[in-house]
């Protein structure tokens, strides 16, 4: 079983994986990390399992590897959880050339094991039947702020202007990029789970209650780990949390295009219409 969690950059996917480690003891491949070699993507996904959920992985047997496709087994890893017997599989960080394979797909599907891989990209066209989807959401306004920032401090991209992020960007503008998700919502039927920001911001244990119903798992560990932990471990990346406040960022002008950009998809969301009383006289950012 293939468990995409897809949402647009900046919505929260690592708040998401982090509940899905701590809380679910399932870690998440992140497909856009690149590594030079599947090597080096084991030994840094084993490093970073380690760190952030205590998670140690090993190395698959030959013959544990032996059913899987040859393009996917140097990626392969496997790990413990103490309440579940027998080894769980992981697939190292940066694999997004081999799992697009329609071969590595299927094997993936339709294994009894389940695989958690984050993504940005859009949907596919027709999904098979062992992919199931976990589209995170959140107010556009607050991904855009987020996504300004996020370009400017670690893309060092110090000229892209807000109202440039406001319209466009590599994955589409926030509306068209959560449009294309709504068409695979009727085919994917009871394998599609909507989830926003929003909802998790609101009470982490009780989103984690109502997605292990989605995922047929429970919950592990009611133990929450703070915001604060993971701003400390990487503050430019996980900044503030929040799901309002950023309202008095935009200029009132920049307000208005966010609304006029994205509406359709707001509405359809249930996110308002900004408070353009909050926007500033001129462009700022």
């Amino acid at each position: 079983m293939i468990i995409y969690v897809a949402s647009y950059p900046r919505s929260g996917n690592f708040w998401l994986q982090s509940l899905l480690g701590n809380q679910f003891k399932r870690p998440t491949t992140n497909i856009h990390v690149m590594h030079k070699t599947s090597e080096i993507a084991r030994t840094k996904s084993a490093q970073t399992a380690r760190k952030w959920f205590s998670l140690p992985l090993f190395d698959l047997t030959e013959e544990q590897l032996k059913p899987y496709p040859a393009a996917l087994k140097p990626w392969m890893l496997g790990y413990r959880i103490p309440e579940i017997s027998g080894d769980c599989y992981f697939l190292a960080h940066g694999c997004r050339n081999v799992v697009k394979e329609m071969e590595v797909r299927k094997a993936l599907a339709e294994d009894s094991q389940v695989y958690f891989l984050k993504t940005h990209f859009g949907p596919y066209q027709e999904y098979l039947p062992g992919e199931y989807v976990i589209h995170l959401v959140r107010n556009p306004g607050a991904v855009i702020w987020s996504y300004y920032n996020f370009k400017q401090d670690i893309k060092n991209r110090k000229s892209t202007e807000l109202t440039t992020v406001i319209k466009e960007d590599v994955f589409d503008n926030w509306n068209e990029y959560h449009q294309k998700w709504l068409k695979v919502v009727p085919p994917l039927g009871p394998r599609y789970y909507l989830a926003k920001y929003e909802d998790i911001a609101a009470g982490e244990l009780a989103f984690c209650d109502t997605l292990a119903a989605f995922l047929g798992m429970p919950v592990l560990s009611r133990e929450l780990r703070s915001f604060e932990y993971y701003h400390e471990m990487r503050p430019k990346l996980t900044r503030q949390g929040k799901t309002g406040e950023w309202e008095e960022n935009y200029s009132k002008e920049q307000l208005r295009l966010l609304w006029e950009t994205h509406r359709p998809m707001m509405d359809y969301y249930g996110y308002p219409e900004p408070n353009y009383d909050l926007g500033l006289a001129e462009n700022a950012h």
